[in-house]
């Protein structure tokens, strides 16, 4: 077998296959910078071809390479319902004695919830990255946007939904069983049963969009008061945490190790994302994301996420 590898472009490739299948049983054009997951095994499965006594040895590692890969998926799945859990239900908080001192403290307890929030996301990033094997891999993302855009959330846009979208989610989120946008109309046609209590939601889909957390002081039983900061309300929160992760892990899933490059994580279409799954899926994210907002668990999430990290959206970011 020959590999025609076109390093910096593919000018003669053609003439290559040409030249090279005149004395080679196979040929293929393998560019070892960009091959993806089913072009490494598209080639070892050649391999098999070329000796019969190779085949079964070849096969035991692709298989071995299908079960790595579905086991990547998986681990990626369970991190961002993690990440999620953890996000959407931090709060900190700190008692004193007076509630003059408990008002005291909002700018401090805001300080450390944002900057905690920041610090859980990089973590797990960082064990992204680690679990498809890229320990020591370089790479940047935009800061998550808390404190410095409170009230200017139409910045988050560029990783989670846009308002149209959002109302969507939302109509989605509150929709009964069966009761679903159709998801090939875009979310413009809705069908008859979710006329009942999704749009309400909807309706208030944007009231208080621009509030992340609050700060609140509360008495104690035995005295004395409790100052808070959190846990997240804003209904787009989950959609960004959900897409910047979602941009890593395409990232990681579609780079090769040959890279040696700095990794720079870009905004893409979480939207169009979401619509690659089925009507049915769709909402039941929907859903679970609005339960998460509200710190109501739910067992259905990290099936949902699972679903969503492995649909093939190369082409979409």
């Amino acid at each position: 077998m020959a590999l025609i590898n076109p390093i910096e472009n593919e000018d003669h490739v053609q003439g290559w296959q040409q030249a090279l299948g005149q004395y080679f049983k196979i040929v293929r054009v393998f560019n070892a910078m960009q091959a993806d997951f089913e072009k490494v095994v598209a080639i070892l499965e050649a391999f098999s071809h070329i000796r019969e006594e190779w085949q079964s040895a070849l096969a035991g590692i692709v298989n071995e390479y299908r079960k790595q890969r579905a086991t990547q998926l998986q681990g990626a799945a369970s991190l961002l319902e993690e990440l999620l859990t953890r996000l959407c239900t931090y709060q900190v908080s700190q008692k004193v004695l007076s509630k003059t001192q408990a008002e005291g403290l909002q700018g401090v307890l805001e300080n450390q919830y944002f900057n905690d929030m920041r610090k859980i996301e990089r973590q797990h990033h960082e064990a992204l990255k680690r679990l498809y094997r890229y320990h020591h891999l370089e790479s940047t993302i935009d800061e998550l946007p808390l404190d410095d855009n409170l009230f200017d959330t139409q910045q988050w846009i560029m990783w989670g939904l846009n308002r149209k979208q959002l109302t969507v989610a939302a109509t989605l989120a509150g929709a009964t069983t069966g009761a679903v946008v159709d998801a090939s109309l875009a979310g413009s046609s809705f069908m008859l049963g979710a006329l009942g209590g999704g749009l309400l939601g909807a309706g208030s889909a944007w009231l208080g969009a621009e509030r992340i957390s609050s700060f609140r002081v509360q008495g104690l039983p035995l005295g004395g008061y409790e100052a808070h900061q959190g846990p997240v309300q804003n209904r787009n929160f989950p959609y960004v945490v959900l897409g910047r992760f979602l941009y890593l892990a395409d990232s990681l899933r579609h780079r090769t190790h040959a890279h040696r490059d700095k990794l720079q994580i870009s905004e893409g279409d979480l939207s169009a994302r979401i619509k690659q799954l089925g009507s049915e899926q769709q909402a039941g994210l929907h859903r679970a994301l609005d339960r998460m907002r509200q710190q109501k668990m739910t067992q259905e999430l990290g099936q949902h996420l699972y679903a969503l990290i492995a649909t093939d959206a190369q082409e979409l970011w």
